[in-house]
C-alpha cells in the first residue's frame, strides 16, 4: 500500500514537473494558460492609465513616500490660473478647509501650501489628486 502511495506521487511530481517546464501539450493541463488574460473588464475600469508609472523595487520616490501625521505638502509652481482652480477643487475634494490651505509664491511661481495634515487628510489628499484629471502633484514642503 505505502509502495503505491509513493508510486502514485512520484507519477504526480513528474506531471507537474513536466506540465510547468512547457513539456507537454496545453490540452494536458489541468490549469489555464497563464499567457490568456484573465480579467480584460479591468483594462476599461481604469482611470487615467498613462498616470500609473511603474518604478522598480529598489527606486526610491521620495514624492510617494507617506508624510508623517502633521506634515506639509504644496503643489509645484502653478502657472494658470486652470491649474490653480484644478489644485483648489483637490483640496476641496479631500475635505480639507479653505482656512488650511495659504497660497505661496515660490521661485518659479505660485503655489498652493497645506500645514498639519493628518494621515487620513493626506491619503483623501493623495486620492483626490489621483482621480482629477488635470490636477498638479503635492508634495512635501521645502
Amino acid at each position: 500500500m505505502l509502495r503505491a502511495l509513493v508510486v502514485l506521487l512520484l507519477v504526480a511530481n513528474t506531471f507537474w514537473w513536466a506540465a510547468t517546464h512547457g513539456w507537454l501539450p496545453a490540452s494536458w493541463l489541468p490549469f489555464p494558460d497563464p499567457e490568456a488574460e484573465r480579467e480584460p473588464q479591468r483594462l476599461q475600469q481604469q482611470i487615467r492609465p498613462e498616470a500609473i508609472t511603474v518604478l522598480p523595487a529598489s527606486a526610491s520616490a521620495p514624492e510617494t513616500a507617506a508624510p508623517t501625521p502633521g506634515a506639509c505638502l504644496q503643489t509645484g509652481a502653478l502657472a494658470d490660473a486652470g491649474r490653480q482652480a484644478a489644485a483648489e477643487a483637490v483640496l476641496r475634494t479631500a475635505g480639507i478647509d479653505e482656512t488650511r490651505w495659504a497660497r505661496v509664491a515660490l521661485e518659479s511661481g505660485p503655489a498652493l501650501r497645506v500645514e498639519g495634515l493628518q494621515r487620513e487628510e493626506i491619503e483623501a489628499l493623495r486620492a483626490a489628486a489621483a482621480l482629477a484629471a488635470d490636477a498638479p502633484a503635492f508634495s512635501a514642503c521645502d
